[in-house]
């Protein structure tokens, strides 16, 4: 206080030196400014005088005309008020307790030691004049309804003064600036504040900023800058940042919380009942509307709290971040970002957001960054170009009924080495959206998981949390620990091995949502450097595609529309059956354990593939099995390591395009053991394929088929030579020759029963293995007899080195004339 009594000092003598020096000397009534009885010798104080009003408890006023002089002093206790236009060449000193209310001002500076009211006029006016206050002084400007307005007047507060705006319609224009340093305060309520070209707002040291029910606009290149440790208080307001250059930006502190005072932040978020801010370091968002608009930029790097609020990016080039602060967190509020606007959220510990609604749309771009904890929040994707990124090295916990939506065009980023742990929640891929998952899911229990249009799948999709992340993820709460960044270094190791699936595997699959991956889409399982493992069951009704090495738990196909094809010589291992109950399986690739089929397709209708099944292959009477022949050396191939059961039937699609002249075997199915209850497969159809209309018919004059214990063929013939018929049989006979001569070298005494009627022909080979570097005499016989017959050779896919005993059967039909000119498009399969 002794500090401010030499200043005021100092700027008596100042105004002494400039000129002439007018007192006002009346002390017993309120007079008009202008009035001469008010000044000593009569004079009022013109243009160049410096006039000095000292008098306690007496108001001088301005109410007809205008003031103006070089200076005015207020000394201490001093009143004095205008609803002229106030104007002074020089200084406008306002000393302790002492208060000027203008309604129109303008001056080089005004030194406030008490209390300068702009406003309680409709209108009023700043004009060009700084404003610096100290001690406890105060600049108000209330009550200006229609318009207050501070143009060129930067203001500057100190030590504890502060500066209010109520119930105001303000504009601060051209470098009308507020800075506050020390423990000054700026308070706006109720009122509509702009600060327009380059009229900042600055906050130092300990000084505090607070909004309650106010709008506050920052546009047009303006900047809102929180540094050092000053305080953000907002409740029930709107602050919005528009057009380019405009920012809005609070700079982290100096305090940073140790791992115990973290937790119990992350405790007290908790609670929905309570949101109290206990660290004056805080910034505050409470009932607050926060808008990046046009352009325009917020950036908060210091531990916030936003409750009942709504954080809104709009607009191309409109950003907000949240980042780089020890913790964040969101309660019971809004984050909204659309029309290209973008918001980044992410701190150096945790994020913690509650009960609230994350939305992008119309492009709009949302992207989380380091450990993001949402309990029961629901975010929303959609319409087109609009993203949710989870970026690369960030996890993201849900749980407590949380929801991820995307559709309409919008998209969904998982990136690599991040990781998405889901428990009691939902995430859903909806119509026209898309999720592009490159890090780890973890779906922990009671999960809701369903892809309605497009999920590319470069990461596992598992059931279990490394041990790692185990450790710092609470079972019974959202806390996380400061230490969880070591789960995603797991996650590598983790996809080079398979998992063994236990018994709650087959269980959970019968459940018809919780943590089953439910697909009624397309999913695109690829990745090219690790195998991807799926430990959770699929049920998939749309379509999978399958373009690398993969696990799955357990999978089911149970829709007549779904699909999976197996691409790029792929691999799908499965400690399960695969069970296919409707739609198709095609592709080439192997598949590592047995399959069940129920109902559907095995194989595609316009496609070609070579299949390997490592287990047993059980067809039932309702199956189908396709083959696809594209050419002589492009065709189907299904080759089965185990038994195969065969009750069902195939189907056999041959392109009209292919022609042959000599009798060509094509191995379409092989299996390493026949069940013994089998028949092969119960019927064989035969359709023609024209490549050019895409059109199909029934039948194929030129096919048949054979089928051994180890194998299912199909046989062309060459249909325009008129010994067709005639080549079949005589190399059935010729066979048959060798056989003879063949088992009688062996000693073998076997029954051959010959009958032949039209060329549907089934002829069982059993087949021993011998030594391929040695060739007995009945071998070189029987390639002899081969080449003497060599109008009547077969080429066979598996060549038989010793045959013991062929049987020609007959198919039983009575009617040799329609047999003759229709080749049966249905051939019934016997075996011993």
């Amino acid at each position: 206080m002794s500090e401010n009594k030499k200043l005021l000092s100092s700027l008596k003598l100042l105004i002494l030196i400039n000129g002439a020096i007018i007192k006002w000397n009346n002390d017993t009534l309120d007079m008009d400014f202008l009035n001469p009885f008010g000044w000593e010798n009569n004079i009022v104080p013109s243009n160049d005088d410096d006039a000095i009003i000292d008098i306690n408890d007496i108001l001088v006023v301005g109410l007809e005309n205008e003031i103006h002089i070089n200076s005015l002093l207020l000394e201490s206790n001093s009143r004095m008020t205008s609803i002229q236009p106030f104007t002074t060449k020089d200084n406008i000193t306002i000393g302790i307790n002492s208060y000027l209310l203008s309604k129109f001002t303008k001056a080089r500076l005004i030194s406030n030691y008490g209390k300068f009211n702009g406003g309680h006029y409709p209108n009023s006016s700043l004009l060009d004049t700084t404003i610096n206050s100290f001690g406890n002084a105060q600049v108000n400007f209330i009550n200006s309804s229609e318009m207050v307005t501070i143009v060129e007047s930067p203001s500057n507060f100190y030590q504890t003064s502060q500066m209010v705006i109520g119930n105001s319609n303000a504009y601060f224009f051209n470098t009308s600036s507020i800075n506050l340093y020390d423990q000054s305060k700026t308070n706006y309520y109720s009122s509509t504040i702009r600060h327009l070209s380059f009229s900042h707002i600055n906050l130092y040291n300990n000084s505090q900023f607070s909004i309650d029910n106010s709008t506050l606009l920052i546009k047009n290149g303006n900047q809102f800058n929180f540094n050092d440790q000053s305080i953000f208080l907002t409740l029930n307001s709107e602050i919005i940042i528009q057009s380019n250059n405009s920012i809005l930006k609070i700079s982290s502190s100096s305090l940073n919380l140790n791992q115990q005072q973290q937790q119990q932040k992350q405790v007290n978020s908790t609670s929905t009942t309570s949101f109290k801010n206990d660290d004056n370091d805080d910034v505050v968002f409470n009932q607050t509307n926060l808008y990046s608009t046009d352009g325009g930029e917020i950036l908060i790097n210091r531990n916030s709290n936003f409750l009942n609020s709504i954080l809104i990016s709009n607009g191309l080039n409109s950003k907000t971040t949240i980042f780089d602060s020890d913790y964040s967190i969101i309660k019971l509020s809004i984050i909204y970002s659309n029309d290209n606007g973008e918001i980044n959220i992410g701190n150096n510990l945790n994020t913690i957001i509650n009960d609230s609604i994350i939305v992008t749309q119309d492009g709009g771009k949302i992207n989380l960054f380091k450990t993001i904890i949402a309990h029961n929040v629901s975010i929303e994707i959609s319409t087109s170009q609009s993203h949710l990124n989870l970026k690369p090295s960030s996890k993201m916990n849900l749980n407590g009924g949380s929801k991820i939506k995307v559709s309409n065009g919008a998209n969904f980023f998982l990136s690599e080495n991040s990781l998405l742990n889901l428990t009691n929640s939902e995430l859903l891929i909806d119509k026209n959206g898309s999720f592009f998952q490159n890090g780890p899911i973890y779906l922990i229990s009671n999960n809701k998981f369903e892809n309605r249009f497009k999920f590319h799948i470069s990461s596992n999709i598992l059931t279990t949390l490394p041990i790692s992340s185990t450790s710092s993820i609470s079972s019974s709460t959202t806390t996380f620990s400061s230490t969880t960044t070591t789960s995603t270094t797991t996650t590598s190791t983790t996809a080079t091995s398979t998992p063994k699936t236990t018994s709650t595997s087959s269980t959970s699959s019968t459940s018809k949502f919780y943590n089953n991956l439910i697909n009624n889409g397309i999913v695109f399982i690829k990745n090219l450097n690790q195998k991807i493992l799926i430990n959770t069951p699929i049920i998939n009704n749309g379509t999978i595609m399958v373009e690398s090495n993969c696990f799955f738990s357990n999978y089911h196909q149970n829709s007549n529309n779904s699909i999976l094809v197996i691409k790029s010589d792929s691999t799908i291992d499965s400690n399960e059956n695969i069970h296919l109950k409707a739609g198709k399986i095609y592709g080439t690739g192997r598949i590592n354990t047995s399959i069940i089929h129920d109902y559907g397709e095995l194989g595609s209708r316009n496609e070609t593939g070579i299949l390997n099944i490592t287990g047993d292959y059980t067809l039932s009477s309702n199956g189908l099995v396709v083959i696809f022949i594209n050419s002589l050396s492009d065709y189907t191939q299904i080759r089965i390591n185990e038994t195969a059961i065969l009750k069902g039937d195939i189907e056999i699609i041959i392109s009209n395009k292919i022609s042959t002249s000599k009798l060509i075997q094509l191995d379409v199915v092989n299996y390493h053991d026949l069940d013994k209850y089998s028949i092969t497969f119960r019927k064989v159809r035969f359709k023609t394929f024209n490549p050019e209309t895409g059109l199909e018919i029934n039948g194929h004059d030129c096919a048949r088929s054979i089928s051994t214990d180890r194998s299912f063929s199909v046989v062309l013939i060459d249909c325009q030579s008129p010994i067709s018929t005639g080549v079949i049989i005589a190399i059935v006979c010729g066979i048959v020759f060798i056989v003879i001569v063949v088992a009688s070298t062996y000693h073998f005494k076997k029954s051959i029963s010959k009958r032949l009627k039209n060329s549907s022909i089934v002829i069982k080979l059993k087949k021993t293995k011998t030594n391929n570097n040695q060739k007995n005499e009945e071998e070189e016989e029987e390639e002899d007899n081969k080449n003497d017959n060599k109008e009547d050779e077969i080429e066979n896919v598996n060549q038989i080195e010793i045959i013991e005993i062929i049987e020609i059967i007959e198919n039983n039909n009575n009617n040799n004339s329609n047999n003759n000119n229709n080749n049966n498009n249905e051939i019934n399969n016997v075996n011993n």
